[in-house]
């Protein structure tokens, strides 16, 4: 098959197409995802000889966390020895590591990892054991089916290229076209997110009404965002997927900061949009396809063959 290879692939830049082979090993495996009330993804996962403990698959996380109380349970006791810097949506903190000498998703291999401790305090009710980071994962491709609720590791590679795997962070970035409008705008793929958040560059570039609303954003802390603003974007695309409206809340969130994204617009792509997609990773070659699943459209006859006719010219 005919490659189309750019020398050299950078995060948020999606001017580089990929035509690659898609053949799946006889090795790939699909593991079932439940879907929970607050609309995460969550599989089950053995520790050791213990288990099975309910975990969030997480594509915003670079690393497995862990409950400090269910750490605890296997063995951790505090002394601030062995303390990572971590980044979450509304901050950064100090955080302690937890090593596990083998931990798996039912039927995969198990693998040690040094996880993150997740702080609890004990008034800090325990929906779920921890957030899975694709380190738990074995190498090579794997794809998260949303709409059929399906994580099948050892798939088929992407047929092109949507968005960046960042294998220094861990993470899944892409652009985003809004209408006709030419500013790049910024994406963070997290399943960790039950909503799109957007920040307030991204307001400022949406020029429309915005309807005030309070909300709590959770996570690994809890923050209230009070007298926020919602906005509804209409045909935004990324890769060869299109939406023809998408609602977000504009949240001035330490993140993007954090990415280095503070005046651009940008986008935490959450699981109200996600819920209606596949992600297709090949983590070696540091890049995912974007797909649309179930009645979610794929772009419009122009958009497709706007789409092509870059592949061509690169």
């Amino acid at each position: 098959m005919n490659k189309t290879i750019c020398s050299t692939i950078k995060p948020l830049l999606l001017g580089c197409a990929f035509l690659l082979g898609t053949a799946a090993t006889a090795s790939a495996q699909t593991i079932p995802m439940v879907r929970t009330p607050s609309g995460h993804y969550t599989v089950q996962v053995d520790i050791g000889q213990t288990g099975p403990y309910t975990f969030i698959f997480d594509t915003g996380a670079s690393h497995t966390a862990i409950a400090q109380s269910v750490a605890e349970e296997l063995g951790f006791i505090s002394r601030w020895e062995d303390v990572d810097n971590v980044q979450a949506l509304t901050e950064r903190f100090d955080a302690e590591r937890f090593h596990i000498d083998a931990i798996n998703i039912a039927g995969l291999p198990a693998t040690e990892l040094n996880t993150v401790v997740i702080p609890q305090t004990p008034e800090d009710p325990r929906t779920v054991a921890g957030l899975l980071g694709p380190d738990i994962l074995p190498g090579g491709n794997y794809r998260i089916d949303f709409v059929d609720q399906t994580l099948e590791v050892g798939t088929a590679g992407p047929r092109h290229a949507d968005g960046v795997f960042d294998q220094e962070r861990q993470l899944l970035f892409a652009t985003a076209e809004l209408g006709r409008g030419h500013t790049p705008i910024n994406v963070l793929i997290d399943s960790g997110s039950a909503q799109t958040l957007v920040n307030p560059a991204m307001r400022a570039y949406v020029r429309r009404h915005w309807s005030g609303i309070t909300i709590n954003i959770g996570g690994v802390s809890r923050h209230v965002v009070d007298e926020t603003e919602t906005v509804s974007l209409y045909g935004m695309q990324i890769g060869g997927v299109c939406f023809g409206r998408v609602t977000v809340i504009k949240a001035d969130l330490d993140v993007f900061e954090g990415m280095g994204w503070s005046g651009t617009p940008s986008i935490i792509l959450g699981l109200d949009v996600l819920s209606t997609v596949e992600l297709t990773v090949d983590r070696k070659a540091g890049i995912f396809e974007f797909s649309a699943g179930g009645d979610n459209p794929e772009c419009g006859r122009d958009r497709v063959q706007r789409r092509a006719d870059d592949d061509e010219a690169m």
